[in-house]
């Protein structure tokens, strides 16, 4: 068959900005509750997969990380935005939430307040 034109092409830029109301994940002797949160981000277009993650900020449930990551896309179908948020832990990372994004028909900056 002829290869399919992309019609999504240049570059997606994510700025994680922060949270609020994250679940507390981990407990201290005091009972008292927070999380180690950080995003992580992967874009799936129809030929491959980008992933990005932001840096831990430790003992907080208001996590504000203030990065962006610049995905260059080259698809020939609409990609897949997922912003999942984890605890980080010694052993295994707690899942917080999840949100998929919507991709804009057009460009220019489009803001998502993400509900996880």
């Amino acid at each position: 068959g002829t290869p399919r034109i992309p019609m999504w092409t240049g570059d997606l830029i994510l700025k994680a900005i922060g949270g609020a109301g994250l679940r507390a994940a981990d407990t201290n002797m005091f009972g008292k509750g927070s999380s180690d949160p950080y995003l992580k981000a992967t874009l799936t277009t129809n030929n491959e997969t980008l992933k990005w993650k932001t840096k831990t900020i430790k003992k907080t449930l208001a996590p504000t990380w203030n990065e962006q990551h610049t995905f260059s896309i080259s698809s020939a179908s609409v990609p897949a935005l997922l912003v999942e948020v984890y605890d980080q832990d010694l052993k295994a990372d707690d899942f917080l939430g999840e949100s998929a994004v919507a991709m804009p028909a057009q460009e220019g900056e489009v803001q998502h307040k993400l509900v996880l």
